[in-house]
C-alpha cells in the first residue's frame, strides 16, 4: 500500500496536510527525521502511517499518560492494535503487553521515557521487532526547552541498541536552539528537518489590558459566542472561573488533574459534544483533544512561556474558521510574574531539606507511600509551600518519587503477607469478606506491586457507602495484611529510590539551573509580548520560533489599530455606514452604542462619534446619540 492509501483506509482523509507527506516519505526511506509541526498540524499521523507500512512494532516515547492513552484509544478505534505501558500496571500485565508486541499482536507500543531506565524493559527491547522509534514532545530532551525531562536522555542508549531503526522526533513548538539540541541529544543521524509555519491565518491574537479581567472575559465570550477554553494556572483558579462563568449564564465546568478520571472524561465529553460551552482548565487540558469548533481561547494572565501560550491558543479554530486567542492582563499581573520568574527554581539547600524530610518520614512510617502535606513539610523545612511543590516536581522528573494526586475515590493497595496467610485470614477472620473482595478485584499481582483501587466502583458494586468501605480497608491495613494508601485530600508520594541526591551532579542540577535562567527569560518575553503596542502579534510569535519575513497579519489587536489614537477618513466612512443600522429613531445611549460598533476598535469609538457629530452626520445630546434631523 502507498502512504496516502493507508491515510484513506484508516483515517478517511483523501490527502495529507502540509508537510505530512514529505515527513512520512522521509521516515519510510529510512532517514532520521525531525518534525516541527505547530499545534493541530497532525504530528501523530507522521509516525503512525509509516509505522503501519514498515510493519513490526513502532516504539513511541511520550511524556504524559493522558496523551498516550488518547493516542492508544484513537488507534484501537481505527482497528490498529496499540497498547501502552505505565506505572499503574502490574509486572504481569506489562509482560503480557510486551509478549503481544513480540508476537505481532500489537503494532504501536507507547511508554514513558522513565520506562527506558528499566533493565527488564531493555531485555524485552532486545527481542522486540522494532521497526520505528518515535519520540513525541521531543523538546523535553533539551535543557534549553521549556519542559526538560531528564529521563529523555536515556533515548541515546536505546538508539545504540537499535542502530538500524529509523527515528522520528516530533514537537509542536521549539526555538532553533532547542531544535539543534534535540538532534544532538537523540543522536539523529543526518536528520531531515521539516519545520511548518507558525502562522495561523484564521487565528486572531488579542491582548487586552484590563483591571477588571473577569468582567472583560465575560464580555469577550458573549461577543464571540460558541465554544471555548479559559485557561487558569491553578486548580483553585479553574473552579473559581467556572463558578464566575456559570453565575453569568455561560455553561461551564472546571477541569484539572485533581478530579477522578471518570469525572474528567465526562466533563471533556460534554464539552466536545456542546453540552457545556466553556471549560475552565489548567494547561494539561487540550492535549490530544481534537475539537475543531473552538471559537475562543482566553487567558487571564500570560502563561510562563510562548511555547505554552502558542500551544494553548492554537487549540482554537482547528476547523479553519475564525477563532480568537485573547490574553486579558494588566501591569500588576506582569510585575508579579516577573518577580516569580526570578525564583523559578529552588536552591540546592532547599532541595536537600525537603529530601531529608521525605526520607525521614519514610523511615518513621516504614512505608514508601506517604500522605504528603506540603504545608507541614514547608514548616518543618523552613521552605515556602510553593518551593516545596517545585522541589517535588524536580524529584519526580528525576524519578526519585512518583506523585499520585489527591483523589478520595481511588487508592493504592499492595498485599503485605504471603498468599497462604492472606487466604487463611479470608477464611477465618470476621472481615473475611473484605479479604475476598480484595483478592477478587486485584488478583495475585497485588502480592508483588501496588495496584490502583477504584473505591467508588467497589462501593457501588457492594451497595456500600464509600466511607464505610474506606474504613474497612483501613482496618485491614492496621492489622498488617495490606498496605492501603488512600490520600483523601492529600496527594500520595511514592518513594522510588532509596538514596536522596547528595550531590548536584546526581540530578542534572546544571541543566535545571539553565532551565531556571531560560524560564526567567521566557517569562520576560511573555510580558513584553503583552505590553507590545506596535508590532503585529503573529509576527512576534513567529519571530520567537525563528520564522521571519512574515507580513503583518492585519487582524490582531495591533494591526486593527486598537492601540492607536488615529481616526482617519476611511474609518469614519465605515462607521457612518454602520451607524445607519445601529441608531433607532428615538436615539440610543452613547455607552450602549459604543459597545455595538464593530467597524473600528474600542479605543477610538467615542472620539469618532464626536467627530461625526461635528461633521453633522449624527447628533449628540448629553449621553444620547440621534440620527441627523430626528
Amino acid at each position: 500500500m502507498k502512504a496516502v492509501e493507508v491515510l484513506q483506509q484508516f483515517w478517511g482523509h483523501k490527502s495529507f496536510r502540509p508537510l505530512q507527506a514529505e515527513i512520512v516519505e522521509s521516515v519510510l526511506s529510512g532517514k532520521d527525521t525531525l518534525a516541527l509541526l505547530p499545534t493541530g498540524g497532525g504530528k501523530s499521523v507522521c509516525f503512525q502511517v509509516p509505522g503501519i507500512l514498515l510493519g513490526g512494532v513502532t516504539l513511541v516515547i511520550s511524556p504524559l499518560i493522558a496523551l498516550m492513552r488518547d493516542q492508544v484509544d484513537n488507534l484501537n478505534q481505527r482497528h490498529i492494535p496499540a497498547a501502552m505501558l505505565n506505572s499503574s500496571q502490574s509486572v504481569q500485565e506489562q509482560n503480557q503487553i510486551l509478549g503481544q508486541a513480540l508476537s505481532g499482536k500489537i503494532r504501536f507500543l507507547y511508554c514513558s521515557p522513565e520506562r527506558l531506565r528499566s533493565e527488564a524493559f531493555y531485555q524485552w527491547l532486545k527481542k522486540l521487532p522494532v521497526s520505528l522509534l518515535a519520540i513525541d514532545e521531543a523538546h523535553c530532551i533539551s535543557q534549553w526547552g521549556y519542559d526538560f525531562r531528564p529521563a529523555y536522555l536515556e533515548i541515546a542508549a536505546v538508539r545504540e541498541m537499535l542502530p538500524s531503526v529509523p527515528c522520528i522526533a516530533l514537537t509542536a513548538s521549539a526555538t532553533p536552539e532547542v531544535i539543534s539540541d534535540i538532534s544532538i541529544k537523540t543522536r539523529l543521524k543526518q536528520p531531515q528537518i521539516f519545520k511548518g509555519s507558525f502562522h495561523r491565518s484564521n487565528l486572531r491574537y488579542f491582548v487586552l489590558n484590563e483591571n477588571a479581567r473577569e468582567e472583560k472575559m465575560l464580555e469577550v465570550i458573549r461577543k464571540i459566542g460558541g465554544s471555548g477554553i479559559v485557561y487558569a494556572r491553578s486548580r483553585k483558579g479553574t473552579v473559581m472561573l467556572a463558578e464566575v462563568l456559570s453565575r453569568s449564564g455561560i455553561s461551564a465546568q472546571a477541569y484539572h488533574a485533581g478530579l477522578n478520571p471518570a469525572t474528567r472524561n465526562q466533563i471533556q465529553q460534554d464539552w466536545i459534544e456542546g453540552k457545556v460551552q466553556a471549560i475552565a482548565a489548567t494547561n494539561a487540558f487540550g492535549m490530544g483533544i481534537d475539537k475543531p469548533d473552538v471559537r475562543w481561547v482566553v487567558h487571564l494572565s500570560p502563561p510562563p512561556d510562548m511555547e505554552s501560550y502558542y500551544q494553548e491558543a492554537g487549540r482554537g479554530g482547528r476547523d479553519g474558521k475564525t477563532a480568537f486567542a485573547v490574553l486579558i492582563t494588566n501591569s500588576g499581573v506582569h510585575e508579579k510574574l516577573l518577580t516569580q520568574s526570578i525564583t523559578a527554581l529552588p536552591g540546592w539547600e532547599e532541595v536537600q531539606k525537603v529530601c531529608g524530610f521525605i526520607w525521614g518520614q519514610m523511615r518513621i512510617t516504614a512505608n514508601r507511600a506517604l500522605y504528603f502535606n506540603a504545608l507541614e513539610a514547608g514548616r518543618a523545612c523552613g521552605v515556602s509551600v510553593l518551593m516545596v511543590k517545585k522541589i517535588l516536581s524536580l524529584l519526580e522528573r528525576e524519578d526519585y518519587i512518583k506523585i499520585q494526586e489527591a483523589d478520595p475515590e481511588h487508592g493504592q493497595i499492595r498485599f503485605k503477607v504471603n498468599p497462604e496467610d492472606f487466604r487463611y485470614a479470608m477464611d477465618h477472620r470476621k472481615d473475611g469478606d473484605v479479604f475476598e473482595m480484595l483478592l477478587r478485584e486485584l488478583g495475585g499481582a497485588a502480592f508483588r506491586d501496588y495496584l490502583d483501587a477504584d473505591l467508588r466502583k467497589w462501593a457501588q458494586k457492594r451497595n456500600l457507602a464509600l466511607p464505610v468501605l474506606i474504613e474497612s480497608l483501613n482496618a485491614v491495613h492496621r492489622s498488617g495484611f495490606i498496605d492501603f494508601s488512600w490520600s483523601g485530600e492529600l496527594p500520595i508520594v511514592f518513594v522510588q529510590r532509596d538514596i536522596p541526591p547528595h550531590a548536584p551532579e546526581e540530578m542534572h542540577w546544571k541543566a535545571h539551573l539553565n532551565l531556571q535562567a531560560k524560564a526567567a527569560e521566557r517569562m520576560r518575553f511573555m510580558v513584553e509580548y503583552a505590553q507590545e503596542t506596535k508590532v503585529c502579534r503573529t509576527q512576534l510569535i513567529c519571530q520567537y520560533f525563528g520564522e521571519s519575513e512574515l507580513k503583518p497579519c492585519g487582524v490582531c489587536d495591533i494591526c486593527s489599530g486598537r492601540h492607536s489614537n488615529e481616526v482617519n477618513p476611511e474609518m469614519l466612512t465605515k462607521l457612518s455606514k454602520e451607524l445607519k443600522g445601529l441608531i433607532p429613531p428615538e436615539g440610543v445611549g452613547m455607552g450602549l452604542l459604543k459597545d455595538k460598533i464593530r467597524s473600528i476598535h474600542p479605543g477610538v469609538r467615542v472620539r469618532a462619534l464626536r467627530m461625526l457629530a461635528e461633521w453633522g452626520k449624527i447628533r449628540i445630546e448629553g449621553e444620547q446619540v440621534f440620527r441627523v434631523g430626528e
